[in-house]
Parts: structure tokens; sequence; C-alpha cells
């Protein structure tokens, strides 16, 4: 990420660590939330459809959800919230901008794959 918080300038009169984890927690919220009405989009849209073994797609992407979620519970078992930490509120709207920019595969999602190279 050549564009992360470790790139960003950090304001006068703020601290640096402060504001590149405002900056984070705006860019992880922005991407969240998009990655969440792309994953509502494809709900609806794979509402009516089925697969070639007759499942619901719905079912499909339901499925494939809790393999994620048990491997990230198998990958860091010990995962927990943290305690208390200082945020800069300037830094925080900074990131948000960033993640609205960011690219989360969604012009690709769906598009149709190019051809071989020779055909």
């Amino acid at each position: 990420m050549n564009s992360g918080p470790a790139a960003q300038p950090v304001p006068l009169g703020h601290g640096a660590r402060a504001w590149r984890r405002s900056w984070l927690l705006g860019f992880v919220g922005r991407v969240g939330d998009r990655v969440e009405q792309a994953e509502r989009d494809a709900h609806e849209e794979a509402g009516a459809e089925t697969t070639v073994t007759g499942r619901g797609a719905a079912v499909v992407l339901a499925d494939r959800r809790a393999v994620v979620e048990r491997n990230y519970r198998l990958a860091y078992p010990r995962c927990r919230n943290g305690g208390p930490t200082t945020m800069a509120g300037d830094g925080y709207g900074s990131g948000w901008v960033a993640g609205s920019r960011a690219d989360i595969g969604g012009r690709r999602i769906g598009r149709a794959a190019a051809g071989a190279i020779g055909v």
C-alpha cells in the first residue's frame, strides 16, 4: 500500500502515531462498508440463481463466509479487541477518503475474463 498512513504527511500539531492510527481506522471503516455493500449486492443478484449442482448461489456465498470465518479463527486463535487508544479526528477523515478510492476489485468482479493468448 504505497499510499498508506506512513506515506501521508502528518498535520502540524498532531502526534504521528495517533494521526496514522486514525487514518487507518477511517480507511478500514470505509473499505469495510464498501465490501459489505458489494456482498449485499451479490446476495441480491444471486438470490434467484442456481449453480450446476442445483444449490442456490446464496447458499454457496453463505458457505464461503463460514469457511473464511473458520480459517480466520484457525489462523488467529488469540485475536481480541485491544485497549483504549489515542486518535486524531482529521486522520480518520483522510483515511475515509482514501478508503473510498481504494481498489477492492469491484470493477473486475463479474467482468468477462480475457481470452486466451492466440485465440
